[in-house]
């Protein structure tokens, strides 16, 4: 007679899911949401568990482990042009843990074949994160992504940006170069802290003359200096297609978003 612990199934799953959905919000440069991550591990959590039971094992096929996927990433993400590519990261992640649990299977406990599909789901994983994210491998490498910190009020979100020097957008107001992160990532400083925006005119590649949404943080913390007050335009698209960062830096003389060319107007 087999023994179901749906507890315990719960525990595990829910543990697991929370880990792999960190790590994908991590690689794409978005910043940890803890709450919306503990309520998509929750929904992973009770899906493992209900999916053992003899009456619903028809829920662990495929089709619905991917909707589950899909839905605990979305509970995460919410709504955006980078939903689709978050899934796949997400299933890669879970792809890669899943080979590793299998490789344990083969060290602690004989399994059919466990080696042979330990590689598989491992070089598959490697291959297609190597394909999909290769631009983030090549800027972090470089040398080209920094970690940062932005404080509003209360609330501070940290994110990765990529460093550029040749961005001429400067904020009319405090002289300064604009740090532009996208509006997604910046959601949880622009929700109830009363911001004042102001606009700042620029041109682009494509673009002769937009204007850019900003407002001047409390403080822009760059790999650990405190620049203070800085102002921070707000990108309403996303500054990559998911290449591990979230915002564009020049440092305090320059910086550039890429793909965009953003200049200042001269006005």
């Amino acid at each position: 007679m087999t023994v179901l612990y749906p507890d315990v199934a719960f525990v595990l799953n829910a543990l697991l899911d929370g880990l792999v959905l960190r790590c994908t919000m991590g690689l794409m440069g978005y910043p940890y949401r803890w709450l919306r991550i503990g309520a998509a591990a929750v929904l992973g959590g009770l899906y493992g568990a209900l999916a053992i039971l003899p009456d619903l094992q028809f829920l662990a096929a495929a089709p619905w482990k991917l909707l589950v996927a899909c839905a605990m990433v979305g509970l995460v993400y919410g709504k955006g042009p980078l939903y689709l590519r978050c899934c796949l990261l997400f299933l890669l992640a879970s792809g890669t843990l899943s080979g590793i649990v299998t490789a344990m299977t083969y060290v602690f406990r004989t399994a059919d074949h466990p080696l042979l599909i330990f590689l598989t789901s491992g070089l598959f994983c490697a291959f297609s994160l190597m394909v999909v994210f290769r631009s983030s491998t090549r800027a972090a490498m470089a040398g080209q992504v920094v970690k940062a910190a932005v404080t509003q009020g209360s609330q501070t979100i940290h994110i990765l940006l990529l460093r550029d020097t040749g961005n001429t957008l400067t904020d009319p107001e405090t002289g300064r170069v604009v740090c532009v992160v996208e509006e997604k990532a910046l959601e949880p400083l622009l929700l109830g802290n009363g911001i004042l925006y102001r606009k700042i005119p620029f041109q682009s590649l494509g673009q002769d003359r937009g204007e850019l949404l900003c407002f001047t943080c409390d403080h822009l913390i760059v790999e650990g200096t405190d620049l203070g007050p800085y102002p921070i335009g707000v990108a309403g698209h996303p500054l990559t297609d998911g290449g591990g960062y979230v915002g564009l830096w020049g440092g305090e003389k320059g910086g550039s978003t890429v793909g965009n060319g953003l200049a200042a107007k001269g006005t």
